[in-house]
């Protein structure tokens, strides 16, 4: 006897809306970073970065995956890191090419998937490639370091110079092993999506 079809979770469950929150809670990190509030933006960015781990967690876990969150998912993290990377730039923390590079790749990205979604009304379940997923945690240690590089500018400038050489060296490394992994991904998403296009798979209407 074959087993009845498992209903589909709504879509707007909590899993979606913790991803929307972290839209939300972009714009508030940008404010209190720009106004060099920069204890409150850090907690802020952590919030966020809960967000995501959570509503993946919960989706995998608790069988909360929508096709909507598979969009929703990848794009708030594109939208967090591509804001990030302007506050820091506005700073002088990061170079402005490194920035156009990452964001240029991000835009990409996403305006490719929102055609796919919703003007070819293609299936678009992304899996993150290991590329990716390095290019991602390699974009997220480089923000770290900055981080760090703003707080001893900023709060404690008269720290051990061996730490201040240390910091600024591992951020330097950083920035060109994130601006070749950003490249290499660049092209492969593009050939994701062109695969997309060629399976030519209609996504349900939402």
């Amino acid at each position: 006897m074959d087993s009845p079809p498992q209903a589909k979770p709504p879509k707007f469950n909590l899993a979606t809306k913790l991803t929307l929150l972290r839209f939300i809670l972009v714009p508030v990190f940008t404010y209190y970073f720009l106004i060099d509030n920069f204890k409150l933006a850090v907690i802020i960015l952590f919030i966020a970065s809960i967000t995501d781990v959570t509503d993946g967690l919960l989706a995998r876990r608790f069988h909360m995956a929508t096709e909507l969150g598979s969009v929703l998912d990848p794009l708030a993290d594109k939208f967090l890191m591509m804001i990030t990377f302007l506050v820091l730039t506005a700073k002088d923390i990061l170079p402005w090419w490194l920035t156009v590079v990452v964001i240029g790749r991000d835009f990409y990205i996403v305006i490719g998937a929102l055609y796919l979604y919703f003007i070819r009304q293609l299936q678009i379940l992304f899996k993150p490639t290991i590329l990716s997923k390095r290019t991602t945690f390699a974009q997220f240690t480089l923000l770290v370091f900055s981080f760090i590089r703003v707080y001893i500018e900023k709060k404690n400038p008269d720290i051990n110079p061996q730490i201040i050489t240390l910091v600024s060296n591992v951020q330097f490394a950083m920035i060109y092993i994130a601006l070749l992994l950003t490249i290499i991904t660049f092209f492969q998403y593009t050939q994701h999506g062109l695969t997309i296009l060629r399976q030519n798979v209609k996504r349900e209407t939402i």
